[in-house]
Order: structure tokens, then sequence, then C-alpha cells
């Protein structure tokens, strides 16, 4: 029997950074370098299998594009919610 083990990490950035730079902010990897050192359970990524959903890939009317740099920053293969949740 294969066993397949998932997690869905939420993070929200600091309310006050105080005037300092929020390092969990997109498109900085603070968030994902703080799950994989403290809420993973000391297990190994499968990076082959780890992926990230955002809307933020600064197209044309898009706010931003710090979810597709976050993705690429991490290593992490990206998805827009459309390419995701409805194809």
């Amino acid at each position: 029997m294969v066993s397949f083990w998932k997690q869905v990490f939420i993070a929200c950035g600091v309310a006050s950074s105080g005037g300092k730079e929020d390092l969990y902010r997109k498109p900085k990897t603070g968030m994902w370098q703080f799950m994989k050192k403290h809420f993973n359970s000391g297990n190994e990524i499968d990076m082959d299998k780890s992926f990230y959903v955002g809307d933020a890939t600064g197209s044309k009317g898009d706010h931003s594009d710090a979810d597709i740099k976050f993705a690429e920053a991490n290593g992490l293969k990206f998805y827009t919610p459309e390419e995701y949740f409805i194809s």
C-alpha cells in the first residue's frame, strides 16, 4: 500500500514589520523556509510533487507577479487557479 502525505500551508505576513522588510511576504522565501523548518514534521519535501497555486503572475491586469516569483524562487511548479481548479 502506498501512502501519500499531503499538507496545505497558508501564511499571512506580519501585521506590522516596524519598518523592517517582511521576510514572509511573497515573493520572498521566508514562509517556505519557515514551513520546511518548523511545520513539516521532519519530512523531506518531494519537490517533484510540490506546487504552488496563485493568481499573481504579472500578466496584464494582475496586481503583481509575487505568486509566480515565489514559486520560481522556491523551485516549485506553478499553476494559476484556473489551471489547477478548473481544468
